[in-house]
């Protein structure tokens, strides 16, 4: 009994800590922060998902490449698509599903060399708008600077 409730007790800890390492208040940035510090911001739709080449999700440097489709951009996007990067072991924000909807406030990672040097990151802690808060944070952030011509690009 006392090593399960010691085995317990340990487990809480390290899921303390693990949380503890990237928290942050859910939406803490402010929509002007947001719109200030991005270095893109878009209205995109998760079209694929892909862990790069030798990932092992079990290891601190497994990368993972996001596809968004992109529906309208107001900075930093001039293409259809846009590929966001996450380290699994980072508090980057985690897309799990296909079809993930949402405006994001993205910015460059400078900080994990070639070949990410420059890529584009969201992080658990930057502002994201999903569901309605989309047309909120659209309507705020004015008209976009870039939208996809129809037919750009087509999903297999």
């Amino acid at each position: 009994m006392k090593l399960a409730v010691a085995l317990a007790a340990a487990t809480l800890s390290l899921v303390a800590h693990d949380a503890r390492a990237c928290s942050c208040r859910p939406q803490s940035d402010s929509l002007g922060t947001a719109m200030v510090h991005s270095e893109a911001i878009f209205e995109g739709e998760l079209i694929a998902i892909e862990p790069l080449e030798g990932c092992n999700p079990d290891r601190r440097d497994c990368v993972v490449r996001y596809r968004f489709r992109v529906f309208r951009a107001w900075r930093g996007i001039s293409e259809p698509t846009v590929d966001l990067f996450r380290v699994v072991w980072s508090c980057d924000l985690s897309f799990e599903r296909l079809g993930y909807h949402a405006i994001l406030y993205a910015g460059r990672r400078r900080t994990y060399g070639e070949p990410f040097d420059e890529t584009l990151h969201v992080t658990m802690c930057q502002r994201h708008a999903e569901g309605s808060e989309i047309g909120r944070d659209a309507k705020a952030l004015g008209k976009p600077e870039y939208v996809p011509a129809p037919g750009a690009i087509t999903i297999p």
